[in-house]
């Protein structure tokens, strides 16, 4: 079972990518689970998702995607500035849509949530225990290798935090 209800993470084999979209679109956390295993994680500093080879290209992509919340628009300064990173946000997510559907086609699985929607309102300190405390030792030496920076590393433990609540492995 898996919480995003897809017959295609059910599959042996099955390859979920998980990403984390940040404004510009750069410093974008991505990871990809196998068999509901963490089996590569990054941060993409491009604009431009990775083009995947055929045997790495995920089966199910799942993004995060905010929403416009009634509190952005009370100031009419910053409801431009919230819908203008949205519209980079899109940008971004857009393009790890292309990546997936110029190897997949058209008709692979995608999904997107807002934050609330996976991981509720847990504080950031909160939730990166629990997902780092979730990680088996071969996992979390995956994530340890790719010497991220302390202020961006967020983005990718979020992707991860993304794959292990699909996969029931935290709450």
């Amino acid at each position: 079972m898996n919480r995003l209800r897809s017959k295609a993470l059910e599959l042996p084999g099955a390859k979920l990518c998980c990403v984390d979209t940040s404004k510009p679109g750069n410093n974008t956390g991505a990871a990809t689970f196998k068999d509901r295993l963490l089996f590569g994680c990054g941060l993409h500093t491009r604009d431009l998702a990775p083009a995947w080879s055929e045997e790495r290209a995920p089966d199910v992509l799942f993004i995060e995607f905010p929403r416009v919340r009634p509190d952005d628009l009370q100031d009419p300064r910053r409801a431009v500035a919230v819908c203008n990173d949205l519209l980079q946000l899109a940008r971004c997510a857009g393009q790890w849509e292309q990546a997936v559907s110029e190897i997949k086609g058209p008709n692979f699985e995608r999904h997107f949530r807002d934050a609330p929607g996976w991981k509720k309102q847990t504080p950031w300190e909160i939730h990166n225990r629990r997902v780092l405390a979730a990680l088996t030792p071969d996992e979390r030496r995956l994530l340890d290798e790719q010497e991220l920076p302390a202020s961006k590393i967020h983005n990718v433990i979020d992707a991860i935090g993304m794959g292990l609540w699909v996969y029931g492995r935290i709450n």
